[in-house]
């Protein structure tokens, strides 16, 4: 990459409660946006719910959003 303000990290981790405990301490230390992709809308969805129930300020995207939570959500990260 040569832009000083992107990073892009790929790790595996396996189950819901090993990805929340890897994301948790890189969110804390990192000011503005960050995306995290996973593989599948349930585990999005997951991710989604414990990450706000450990109090970070989470959006959620995917295919099965309704159009209008889908453009929302864009427009909020934006």
């Amino acid at each position: 990459l040569k832009r000083s303000n992107l990073q892009v990290s790929v790790e595996e981790v396996f189950g819901t409660e090993s990805k929340i405990e890897k994301l948790l301490p890189r969110l804390q230390k990192r000011a503005g946006a960050v995306i995290i992709y996973v593989t599948l809308i349930r585990t999005a969805e997951e991710v989604y719910r414990e990450l706000n129930k450990k109090g970070v300020v989470t959006l959620i995207y995917h295919g099965d959003l309704e159009p209008k939570r889908r453009k929302s959500e864009m427009k909020r990260f934006m």
